[in-house]
């Protein structure tokens, strides 16, 4: 146990406030974290493995993590309304999808109707997802408003080209391979990147 210098506690400060955009929230992590720090850190420990501990035992999914339990706490009835539809609109999307692909596979009865509920409830869902992040896009970071938007546009395409390919009307082909370019090409490599980061941050 020691007590950390001051140019220790301004790292571990830039560290958090790149982290978290909460002021309040930046002020009790440092506290937080430069204590268990002072009570983990030996002498010959490495200050930045020791910090990543740290943040590790704070939370385990990264501090953003709990940035965001933070904010749901404090969302507004509204909002709250709006995240619980985006989860039932989303597994309804990803259950009747893959359900109604099973289904076309095994050339079963009713299976165009349950891709176009699938497809129709993806498109309620990234309409949630986009109108929650338009509203509260001071509430994002950069990065993952990038996620969020193009991940939100990307699943909108897809799932209206999914729809109308299943309708026969003309715009399907653009819209399905717009959709799975957004997806294929910005979202899902900026997505598995923050996972990396974050894990390789907590481990």
């Amino acid at each position: 146990m020691r007590e950390l210098t001051e140019e220790e506690i301004t790292r571990v400060c830039r560290f958090i406030e790149q982290e978290v955009s909460n002021e309040q929230l930046q002020v009790e992590l440092i506290d937080h974290c430069c204590c268990l720090l002072e009570h983990s850190l030996g002498e010959e420990d490495d200050f930045d493995n020791a910090l990543m501990r740290s943040v590790g035992v704070l939370s385990a999914d990264g501090l953003p993590s709990v940035e965001a339990e933070l904010n749901y706490v404090l969302l507004p009835k509204n909002q709250k309304i709006m995240k619980h539809m985006l989860y039932i609109f989303g597994f309804l999307a990803a259950f009747f999808l893959m359900a109604g692909q099973t289904m076309k596979v095994m050339h079963w009865p009713y299976a165009n109707i349950t891709v176009i509920i699938g497809a129709s409830a993806l498109v309620l869902a990234m309409l949630t997802l986009l109108a929650n992040v338009i509203a509260n896009a001071a509430n994002w970071s950069s990065g993952a408003r990038l996620r969020a938007l193009t991940g939100g546009f990307g699943g909108l395409f897809f799932g209206a080209g999914i729809l109308l390919k299943m309708l026969h009307l003309p715009p399907a082909g653009v819209l399905y391979i717009l959709g799975m370019s957004l997806i294929t090409f910005v979202f899902v490599p900026t997505f598995f990147w923050h996972l990396y980061k974050r894990e390789i941050a907590s481990a």
